[in-house]
């Protein structure tokens, strides 16, 4: 009760622009807003002011910049949100924040390959797996990642490979990420085997009987696509029967 009657006054103190208010509590305002916009009274652009305050008060505050940058970026404003991250980035080289860093090259790369700059977002990516070099659960994650998009399969399948092995609570989302990929490159026997290790932790995930009966359905196992279509449809999912009408008869 303590800690919401503290950040309450934190938003009030934002919403009056009490002198009083510090950069941390506008940043801390402006975080919340942006991520629970669907709360009456909260709003990105609202988030958008606070984080302003924040940087004005604290011209070098990198989280500030990198979430107004994401703030805008949520709002369609895309140049906006590249020069908020490009700032992040140059203030991150001083700071050593490295997964603002890493993130702000990511997330400005794909705004630059939605802006038609390949090019630009090819090299952001390329400095985004530089920074992931150590040999960590969540790096072998950016990187599998980032090698996905660079087209470096083999390296993202490696780096899967690698977290799932090392991974004790993530491993669903590192089997989901490798079995999507081995989809994609047409291994579907590996997909298969993925999405298996999943469905066996989590019978009830619609998605992964899906996703198994298109692996299965590419290999030639039309009975085992429809078995699975037919779970799938048994745990909600209307679709699957038309996927079974159109495929199974």
């Amino acid at each position: 009760m303590k800690k919401l009657l503290s950040y309450f006054a934190i938003f009030l103190m934002a919403a009056n622009g009490s002198s009083q208010t510090t950069a941390e509590e506008y940043y801390i305002s402006g975080f919340r807003k942006s991520n629970y916009s669907w709360i009456k009274g909260f709003n990105i652009n609202d988030a958008i002011s606070d984080f302003t305050m924040a940087i004005e008060l604290s011209p070098k505050y990198v989280y500030a910049y990198y979430y107004r940058g994401w703030a805008k970026e949520k709002l369609g404003d895309y140049s906006g949100a590249i020069a908020d991250y490009t700032k992040a980035i140059e203030l991150d080289t001083t700071t050593k924040h490295q997964y603002s860093d890493c993130s702000a090259y990511i997330h400005r790369g794909d705004l630059k390959k939605k802006l038609g700059d390949n090019a630009g977002a090819q090299e952001d990516y390329q400095k985004a797996l530089i920074k992931f070099d150590s040999d960590t659960i969540v790096n072998h994650i950016y990187r599998g990642d980032l090698n996905q998009l660079l087209g470096d399969y083999t390296g993202a399948l490696s780096d899967y490979t690698k977290a799932i092995a090392e991974s004790e609570s993530d491993y669903v989302l590192n089997y989901m990420r490798r079995g999507d990929l081995k989809y994609e490159l047409e291994d579907y026997s590996g997909a298969i085997e993925d999405y298996t290790k999943i469905i066996q932790l989590f019978p009830e995930r619609i998605d992964l009987y899906n996703k198994r009966a298109y692996a299965k359905y590419g290999i030639g196992d039309k009975k085992g696509a429809c078995l699975d279509w037919s779970r799938a449809g048994e745990l909600g999912d209307s679709s699957a029967y038309e996927r079974i009408r159109k495929n199974c008869n």
